[in-house]
């Protein structure tokens, strides 16, 4: 059965999921933990999957009977490995319910084999987005998973069976990033099963990841360049930013740049080299963080001094992590079909003119797709769509991937949506957004919520160069 072009669970009742206590790092409460199987073919059966899940109870004893499903980004990322959450008025009514995506769980990753290791470290410097690496994943997991099973339409029917083996009637939807677009396609398919959404920087379908990264950092970038000439302080020391930073890229631009950084376990400084696409893609996801962000003008005046070890670190610390916590082969098996299908190669040019970051990062993921099976989506899965469910969208207006233009766009077809921009990076939070997404998922309506707060929202201060790094 389709609902507005998405499959529909099964409407006989799921069997029960048995929790039992347990505990994570992350979290000093006790927690609950089971698994479910889904079938990998939910039309021709077949291979199951086990998808783990952990659900938060409620602080307060006696939860709500709507809880909060949590929708991680990536896409690719495993929620049940998920350390971040917004504050902790998510769980003092509500339990959270955080279930690992098909292709996440530890019985079923769709790992590839990336460059970064221990002992090359210049390898998580090199964008995992190539033909090369997308060839040999699909290559390697094509014996244990068959790949065109692993769509967000696959997905969100998981998350409903889920939701209802858990027996929950009604739940309200948070993500973060990619999880947003997930959580979107689920309030598509499911709009009776929704109460209230927040989301995080927002992944509408509209917006063809990653086309418009370039235009997206370089936004970022200016607006960082905007706040320093604004900012007495940030001004006074670096008065001309923009001509240094221009004067470094070319640098870069003109052959690698040798360099060192610290090793993450060893602390050994470890000689590096910064190539174009490293280091473009360095500052991108430096941009991702405001407090980061907010370094760049004293990184970018020591590489225009010379020393490239400072923000080659800094950067090097943000990829670290950042590629890694994929399942890349989901990563390409969402977005290739789903998002990068739809890029014309002709309009990559145009869409980055103009940018530092160039169609590196684009072009890379482009020629990769070309070498991943397409998945399986219900006729129409992407076609436009309305849904009445009250929303918070929250956007930062320095976000480097999702800027607020995205924000305003879903208000297209979220009709009972409230947009706040907040100073930030991407999927940003304070104590005000939080106040608010509080008071939308409490009343369960966005209609006479408080949003006052936004108006007394400040920016992070900017480092020097001596304490950036």
């Amino acid at each position: 059965m389709l609902v507005n072009g998405c499959a529909t669970a099964p409407t006989a009742v799921a069997p029960r999921i048995e929790l039992a206590t347990c505990s994570r790092p992350w979290s000093q409460e006790p927690l609950r933990c089971g698994a479910y199987d889904v079938f990998e073919d939910r039309e021709h059966k077949g291979r199951k999957l086990r998808l783990d899940l952990i659900v938060i109870p409620a602080k307060n004893g006696h939860a709500v009977k709507d809880p909060i499903f949590w929708f991680t980004g990536g896409p690719g990322q495993t929620a049940t490995q998920t350390v971040w959450l917004p504050n902790s008025w998510m769980h003092d009514e509500h339990d959270i319910v955080m279930l690992d995506e098909r292709g996440t769980s530890a019985a079923n990753r769709l790992d590839c084999r990336t460059p970064g290791t221990a002992d090359n470290l210049q390898g998580y410097l090199e964008l995992p987005y190539t033909a090369e690496i997308a060839r040999a994943c699909a290559r390697d997991l094509s014996p244990v998973a068959d790949l065109s099973q692993y769509s967000t339409a696959a997905s969100v029917a998981d998350v409903d069976e889920v939701r209802r083996a858990l027996g929950y009637e009604r739940i309200n939807v948070v993500g973060a990033s990619f999880g947003t677009y997930a959580a979107l396609m689920y309030m598509r398919a499911h709009p009776d099963a929704v109460r209230s959404a927040v989301f995080y920087s927002i992944v509408i379908p509209a917006n063809r990841v990653p086309l418009f990264h370039s235009a997206a950092a370089q936004r970022a970038l200016d607006r960082i360049e905007a706040e320093c000439e604004q900012d007495a302080a940030c001004n006074v020391a670096y008065p001309d930013f923009r001509e240094e930073f221009t004067a470094v890229l070319a640098k870069v631009r003109a052959g690698p740049v040798a360099t060192a950084v610290p090793h993450p376990v060893s602390k050994a400084s470890t000689p590096i080299t910064l190539t174009e696409p490293a280091f473009v893609d360095a500052i991108r996801v430096l941009l991702y963080s405001a407090e980061s962000a907010h370094e760049l003008p004293g990184l970018v005046h020591q590489a225009f001094l010379g020393d490239f070890a400072p923000i080659a670190t800094a950067g090097f610390n943000a990829s670290y992590g950042f590629y890694p916590d994929m399942r890349l082969g989901l990563t390409f098996a969402i977005t290739c079909t789903e998002f990068t299908s739809r890029i014309g190669a002709d309009g990559i040019d145009r869409a980055a003119r103009g940018s530092f970051l160039g169609t590196w990062r684009v072009r890379g993921q482009y020629e990769a797709c070309r070498e991943w099976p397409r998945t399986h989506l219900p006729d129409g899965f992407l076609d436009p769509f309305t849904s009445a469910v009250p929303t918070l969208i929250i956007s930062g207006d320095s976000d480097p991937v999702i800027p607020p233009e995205w924000g305003e766009a879903a208000k297209a077809f979220l009709p009972n949506a409230i947009h706040a921009v907040v100073p930030g990076g991407h999927v940003p939070y304070n104590e005000c957004t939080e106040h608010i997404a509080a008071a939308v998922v409490g009343a369960g309506r966005t209609q006479g919520i408080d949003i006052a707060c936004l108006q007394q929202q400040r920016p992070p201060p900017f480092k020097p160069a001596d304490t950036a790094h």
